[in-house]
């Protein structure tokens, strides 16, 4: 291992403001390569192998295009939140009855999110309707289909083409005016409604540990998945006002922060 080198670094900005990034830069005889890892990102090879040991780090925001031969990391639980960012957005729009779920068909685990989502709408007492988009040029159908059926709010899968052009989508939806939850902050943090997550700082500082032990002779299989242990609920006040809505005391008072 003496040969093998690895050094992390931050990155920020990384695909659009306010992403900050893992990279891991590995070197082998000379030869180096990048590869960063994140929602919506795009891989280099080089380095890329070792690195996917850590075993779909962030499985549910990896594009569907990244080999699935890891088989340890940390998991964003991006599906098992789904019933937690319902009753947010519940909690924020007390008269919510309908939410539409923006969906993309193309992305793996998108069917299993869906259905956790139709189950916790149900026991919320929410009506669902799906509207899909698998490239930008859909957000705009995807939000006129929304409005047809009367939604009250949007629920937006974590996706990698909707993190990547979320200032696309965050205009549309704004045209729109359907108050929406994301699970990226990065979305409030430009203008969307409401976020609520795994905090991915505290998440991309855990990985660092899973390449250090990696890079000293740790079995991949020997390191077990884990859950993120920080959540972060971000609200945009502003926007908020300017849809017209007025979200409890009790909601801005548990947020982790209120973008005034």
């Amino acid at each position: 291992m003496s040969a093998l080198s690895a050094t992390v670094v931050w990155m920020k900005p990384l695909c659009g403001e306010n992403r900050t990034a893992l990279a891991v830069e590995l070197s082998r005889h000379g030869q180096s390569g990048e590869t960063v890892l994140g929602p919506g990102l795009r891989f280099t090879r080089s380095g890329l192998r070792l690195l996917l040991l850590l075993a779909r780090l962030f499985c549910n925001l990896l594009p569907s295009c990244c080999p699935r031969t890891a088989t340890s990391g940390l998991s964003l639980m991006g599906v098992d939140l789904s019933a937690k960012r319902l009753q947010l957005l519940k909690d924020a729009i007390p008269r919510l009855a309908r939410v539409a779920v923006l969906w993309n068909p193309a992305t793996p685990f998108h069917g299993e999110a869906v259905r956790d989502i139709k189950t916790a709408a149900h026991a919320l007492s929410i009506n669902v309707t799906l509207v899909a988009a698998e490239k930008p040029a859909d957000f705009g159908p995807a939000l006129s289909a929304a409005k047809q059926a009367h939604a009250q709010a949007l629920y937006v899968v974590e996706d990698p083409v909707f993190t990547l052009h979320r200032r696309r989508l965050l205009d549309i939806t704004a045209k729109a005016r359907l108050p929406s939850i994301y699970s990226l902050r990065d979305f409030p943090d430009e203008g969307g409604f409401i976020s609520y997550g795994a905090d991915l700082g505290d998440m991309f500082r855990r990985s660092a540990q899973y390449v250090d032990r990696i890079l000293k002779g740790a079995k991949p299989s020997d390191l077990p998945i884990q859950q993120p242990t920080r959540f972060e609920l971000v609200i945009n006040l502003k926007t908020a006002q300017a849809l017209g809505v007025a979200i409890p005391e009790s909601i801005l008072l548990s947020a982790d922060e209120v973008i005034r």
